[in-house]
Parts: C-alpha cells; sequence; structure tokens
C-alpha cells in the first residue's frame, strides 16, 4: 500500500464493501510478474521486456507466499477463495516433455498449504490450462466450456474430479482496454452462462474496471440486462447441477430436486426438436418455465421430440420444465375452512402446494392427515409461509418405493 500513489488499502474498502452486501470475495493472484526483479527465468510473456537477465526465482516464491499470506491474514476477514493465473507462462512445452512441466519450480504445494491453514474454507483454483495439481478446489477454463478447446487455451487439459468453472469475457480483454469495442450481446452472455451450467461448471463473467475505478457503461447494461434475466429464469439456473440429458450444440439441461430444465437455445427455424436421452422415468408434464404454458412432449425410443409453435419460442433460451412425477391435486377454496391432505397425495411428489385465492391463512386449517402416527418410514413436516403453504415429505419419503406405485398417480 506504500508503495502506491494512492496510499490506500482498495482491498480493504472491497472487503468492507463485500461484507456489506453480504457477497463472498475472492482475490486475483497473478503468479508471473512484469516487475519483481527475482522473477527470472521471465517467461514467455516477458522475453522481450528489457529487464536485466538474472534473479534468485526462490527469492521471487518467498516474496509471492508473503504476499498471500498477508491477503489470508484476517485482514481481509474470511474471502471464499483465490483464484491463480500465469502458472502457463513458464510452461516447456516441448515434445515429449509432461505438460505439466516447467522450466522453474512453482512450489505450489507449500503456497496451497499455507492457504489452507491461515483460510480453512478458502477454495483454490488455477488458471494453468493442464489437470488440477493438489491441494486445488475447482479447475477452471478459460473461454471455453469444460472439455472444449476452442480457443485453444485448453489443448493440454484434462478434466478431473474437481467443482468446473467457465470464465468468459464481455468484449475480448480481461482489463481495461478503451479500444477494444468487440462486445458481446447480451442473448451471447446469456447463452455462455446457460450452457456453463448444463456443462455442470460455475460461469464467471470478467469486469475490467476503468482507470477511475468505474465499470464502462457497456459492461453496465450487460449486467443489469443479465440480471433482469436471472431474475425471471433464476431457478433453472441458481443451485441447479449439469443434467442429465447430455449438453448438444443447441441445447443443454440442468437439474435440480425433481425438476429438469431443458434449455434450447436454437430451434433451427423448426418446431420440434428431438432430443436424445437416457431418462429412467417417463416425462409426466412439460410447460415453459416464463408463462407455464404446457409444451407437448412425444416418447420415442431413443429419447423425447419436443414441439413448440414457432411464436412460443425465445430467441434466447427457451426454459421447458420437465417434471418426471406428478404434483398433487391443486385446490381452490376461500376460507374459513380446512383442507386435509392424506398420505397418497403427500407421498406422490416431494412438494405439495396449495393456494388460496386470499392468502387469508390465519382463517385457514391445514392438516396433514396420515391416518397413523408418523413412523420413520412416513414421516411428514408441514411448513406454512405467507402467502401459500407448502406442505413436503422428507426425502426419504418422497424417495419411498411406496411413492413410485402406480396406481397412486394424481392424474
Amino acid at each position: 500500500m506504500d508503495r502506491t500513489p494512492y496510499r490506500k488499502d482498495v482491498l480493504k474498502m472491497l472487503a468492507d464493501e463485500c461484507k456489506k452486501q453480504d457477497m463472498r470475495l475472492f482475490f486475483y493472484y497473478s503468479h508471473l510478474d512484469w516487475h519483481h526483479t527475482d522473477y527470472y527465468p521471465r517467461g514467455r510473456t516477458g522475453e522481450y521486456s528489457n529487464r536485466p537477465n538474472s534473479g534468485d526465482f526462490n527469492k521471487y516464491i518467498d516474496y509471492m507466499n508473503a504476499q498471500i499470506a498477508e491477503l489470508c491474514s484476517g485482514e481481509y476477514g474470511e474471502i471464499g477463495g483465490i483464484w491463480f493465473d500465469g502458472w502457463w507462462d513458464q510452461q516447456l512445452k516441448k515434445p515429449g516433455e509432461p505438460v505439466k512441466k516447467t522450466q522453474v519450480e512453482w512450489r505450489l504445494e507449500e503456497t496451497y498449504d499455507l492457504i489452507h491453514e491461515l483460510q480453512p474454507q478458502a477454495l483454490i483454483g488455477n488458471n494453468h490450462h493442464v489437470a488440477p495439481f493438489p491441494g486445488e478446489d475447482f479447475q477452471m477454463f478459460e473461454k471455453d466450456l469444460p472439455g472444449h478447446n476452442t480457443t485453444g487455451f485448453s489443448g493440454d487439459a484434462e478434466i478431473g474430479d474437481l467443482p468446473l468453472e467457465t470464465c468468459e469475457t464481455m468484449n475480448n480483454s480481461w482489463g481495461y482496454n478503451k479500444d477494444d469495442k468487440n462486445f458481446k450481446s447480451t442473448e451471447k452472455l446469456i447463452q455462455c452462462l446457460v450452457r456453463a451450467a448444463g456443462y455442470n461448471a460455475n460461469f464467471l463473467l470478467n469486469v475490467g474496471p476503468m482507470p477511475n475505478g468505474q465499470i464502462q457503461p457497456e459492461f453496465v447494461k450487460h449486467l443489469d440486462e443479465i440480471g433482469k434475466w436471472m431474475a425471471k429464469n433464476g431457478d433453472s439456473i441458481y443451485g441447479t447441477r449439469g443434467g442429465p440429458i447430455e449438453p448438444a450444440e443447441n441445447y443443454v439441461a440442468t437439474c435440480k430436486d425433481d425438476k429438469i430444465y431443458l434449455h434450447i437455445l436454437d430451434w433451427k427455424g423448426e418446431n420440434r426438436i428431438f432430443v436424445p436421452s437416457v431418462l429412467k422415468k417417463k416425462v409426466k408434464r412439460a410447460w415453459k418455465l416464463d408463462d407455464g404454458t404446457a409444451v407437448q412432449i412425444q416418447d420415442h425410443r431413443q429419447g423425447l421430440i419436443v414441439n413448440l409453435p414457432k411464436d412460443k419460442q425465445n430467441n434466447i433460451d427457451t426454459i421447458i420444465a420437465l417434471a418426471q412425477r406428478t404434483f398433487g391435486a391443486a385446490y381452490q377454496f376461500v376460507p374459513p375452512m380446512s383442507v386435509t391432505l392424506g398420505v397418497k397425495q403427500c407421498l406422490s411428489a416431494k412438494k405439495v402446494r396449495i393456494f388460496s385465492d386470499t392468502g387469508a391463512w390465519k382463517q385457514t386449517a391445514l392438516r396433514v392427515a396420515l391416518f397413523s402416527d408418523p413412523t420413520p418410514e412416513y414421516p411428514m413436516t408441514l411448513l406454512q409461509k405467507h402467502p401459500d403453504a407448502l406442505i413436503t415429505a422428507t426425502v426419504e419419503t418422497a424417495s419411498h418405493p411406496i411413492s413410485e406405485n402406480p396406481d397412486w398417480e394424481l392424474f
């Protein structure tokens, strides 16, 4: 801080604001260094830096670890993790040499152990473009989907067993570049986000602040539009996992609880699409997530045929929710009265939702009738929240073999 013209701790300001906004704080740390005199050999990016061809790389690593220890000291509170970049600067990339071989010893284990000792909850990721190293907590893919190499960065990458992440820019630059006007459209960025989710990956969207610390207007516009889209469609993204339908060029799938969300990104001018799948259960219902419109699904011996008129399709992402079991009956009533649900209805779905037109739940009695005392086999829970009430079975109950009995279908 004292070595900067600003002479203020901008990271502390950032940490304080993140805490105020209830946001997790990650730090970006560049392995490669274009200024430190001991960063030698210079690496691919420093070959023409006109710096002396000398230095002690171990001293540089000692310096780097001291900086990281300060970031993890607690001065900035509990951090979410550290996102490393630049390992690739020293990669040999010679025929016959292992892809993980570098011309220096990065001492990654020492660095990672230091972070996990000082901040045990912190996640470590490294944008090295190869398979994960021990001590890393997630694996990232630069400007590409996991397993893809359209940009040339991931040719040496192998997907490991860690959580995945795709990182992308809004134009072609990671840092602020006033001359880079190649802005991706909001539609393109939303589809990047959706594809990442379909590949079971987190999506990191980069923002390079301007020299004055502000975010350029084009980025603000994109973020605002993406935020509005997520406010309407976030159920199909937040807390989901990719699959169980394998991703394809024009669609991906996400899933959560007992729902599958099919994201059709390109109908290719047609009003139907064939989706190969290996779903173990038959799809019972399908509807558009945005407006609840029923969607016609035809079973095929090798998958599903999804039918939707062109005027109902969305040019960014047509999200179709698929349910593999019925959800119980709908009850419309005017309080005061009572509603009794039998064990049959509750076991036919993980959730049974009852709506009141008036929302006057204080005048309404809800009762779950088990026809016997609760047992470990049939545990039931009643949850009541305004303006509607949610009656749920536990996961154990909802997955109990009795809930799969075809005689208990409600529709």
